[in-house]
């Protein structure tokens, strides 16, 4: 099972988004600059069997990457 996802930006972005379900776990979803700055962070709950999309999102300037990771406190490390 993934615990931890990270996506690269080629170049930094103001905001990201994607739908998301079906999920039984909180995810943290957290976004960086650069130099490796938490810029913000979003604690998804749980969406069960929901896999209707629900939209999850974060706008800062200059994010050069997100990471999301369970919170279910296995992360795979």
């Amino acid at each position: 099972m993934t615990h931890r996802l990270r996506f690269d930006f080629a170049s930094a972005v103001d905001a990201f988004g994607f739908n998301w379900g079906a999920s039984d776990d909180t995810w943290l979803l957290s976004a960086f600059d650069s130099s490796n700055n938490l810029l913000d962070s979003l604690s998804i709950a749980p969406t069960q069997s929901s896999n209707s999309g629900d939209y999850f999102g974060i706008a800062s300037p200059n994010i050069s990457y997100a990471t999301i990771v369970n919170q279910s406190g296995d992360n795979g490390d």
